[in-house]
């Protein structure tokens, strides 16, 4: 180890350094994060600054072009990044391992000059890819190269062919740099590659997109920081074992940060999920009790879905209550509500609830009509075909307006649901079911 190095310990999951190897991180909470690395403590005499003369430009003299955006292949992909790819953006395209985030990049790039990288997969594995989603190939060529200066070097040769096109990473953690003494996908590692990086995309006019990792924790596999040093994060989730992919913008500087689209995966790649979504809907089974309608909002966008509830004797004369897509702790609370200040219980009843194609519920919004499907499989009544419930409950069982109600409400009558069950039909949850099922 030279004189000018030392040894410190950095979380491999924030970026936290301490002088000291220590078990938990007080920075982010993480267990067994903290790797060893080595880092400059002092600064030679060739790297000081050198005195430059700054010049200021006032902003009403800078000059942007109204097309400077690039559309990509994929409609929803344009929607979302509002027009599409901007030369010099540095995107990050974050999920877990298998949910599709290869397929998506293949899918988006394919009429487009585009430079791939191949870090974890083979130039092979890529085109067989290709090949089953059908998708031409003509414009993408690819590097199978780790080592980030030496992909840097090549972009930046004055008589490149490669300039001006999309160049994707795949993944930022599988490529390093031999200037810095740590393994791959290391926090150092990944920081100066994906800075270096952002240096070639602004000068030369690159777009590039990262591919990153997650860990089993929800979080990018590395730093906190690579969240910092790009332009736009994209977030793609989905359960491995279901089709259902949502795309997400977390961070966008170039635009909004608060869209979502949402996607169908199936043998042919990934496709809009807005037909899969209204058959949902569609299929239901309207003169079964324990089904009602609600809308819970993705991002920007609202979505309706169903709400199921089934009732079942309960053994030996403990009740359980099994949910699925939705928090188990609020529907205990509603079913509380619901005997305090209806006068209904549920005690005598295993409950079961579940939302309707994978989909996940975490705003209150839909505490009405969960209780609505409850109410109706234990009256054993159906409710009518074209209601959609708003609302959420409070403990005292008042109802209050959802979030963005109007957009929920023009939702609604654009799919034909014209009886919205909400605040303005009865102020309290005991008179809304009085009317309903009475």
């Amino acid at each position: 180890m030279s004189s000018k190095e030392a040894l410190n310990f950095v979380c491999n999951n924030c970026g936290n350094r301490v002088l000291r190897w220590q078990g938990k991180c007080f920075n982010c909470g993480a267990f067994n994060s903290f790797i060893e690395e080595q880092v400059p403590t002092t600064i030679s005499k060739s790297s000081t600054h050198k005195h430059v003369h700054l010049q200021t430009k006032p902003l009403n003299t800078v000059i942007y072009q109204n097309n400077y955006r690039i559309p990509t292949s994929h409609k929803q992909i344009d929607e979302l990044l509002e027009g599409g790819l901007i030369p010099g953006q540095l995107i990050l395209l974050a999920g877990e391992p298998g949910v599709g985030k290869s397929t998506l990049l293949l899918q988006v790039m394919e009429n487009l000059p585009c430079l791939y990288v191949c870090g974890e997969e083979s130039a092979m594995q890529i085109k067989l890819r290709a090949e089953r989603l059908k998708i031409n190939t003509d414009k993408f060529e690819m590097i199978e190269e780790t080592d980030v200066d030496i992909i840097t070097d090549f972009l930046t040769e004055n008589n490149s062919p490669h300039k001006n096109k999309v160049l994707i990473v795949d993944s930022i953690q599988s490529v390093f740099s031999s200037q810095i003494k740590s393994i791959p996908g290391s926090i150092s590692q990944i920081q100066y590659c994906a800075t270096l990086l952002r240096e070639v995309a602004k000068k030369h006019g690159y777009t590039v997109i990262l591919v990153g990792q997650i860990t089993k924790d929800g979080y990018i596999a590395g730093p906190k920081v690579l969240e910092h040093i790009v332009d736009t994060v994209l977030f793609f989730e989905g359960d491995k074992r279901g089709n259902l992919r949502i795309l997400r913008v977390v961070k966008n500087r170039f635009g909004s940060s608060n869209k979502v689209e949402i996607f169908i995966m199936d043998t042919n790649g990934l496709l809009p999920a807005d037909t899969y979504l209204k058959s949902l809907i569609a299929e239901r089974v309207i003169k079964s009790s324990g089904s009602a309608l609600a809308i819970m909002f993705e991002g920007n966008r609202p979505l309706i879905i169903e709400i199921q509830a089934l009732n079942a004797p309960s053994q030996y004369g403990i009740s359980r209550r099994i949910v699925n897509g939705i928090s188990g702790k609020r529907v205990e609370m509603l079913l509380a509500v619901l005997q305090r200040r209806v006068g209904i219980s549920s005690n005598q009843f295993d409950i079961y609830i579940n939302i309707s194609g994978g989909l996940k519920v975490i705003e209150p919004g839909c505490d009405l009509a969960v209780m609505l499907a409850v109410v109706s499989v234990l009256k054993n009544k159906p409710l009518p075909k074209d209601m959609i419930a708003l609302g959420e409950v409070g403990l005292l069982g008042e109802i209050k307006p959802i979030n963005r109600h109007q957009d929920a409400i023009k939702e609604a009558t654009k799919h034909g649901y014209l009886k919205i069950i909400d605040y303005r039909y009865a102020n309290n949850v005991r008179d809304l079911i009085k009317k309903i099922f009475i």
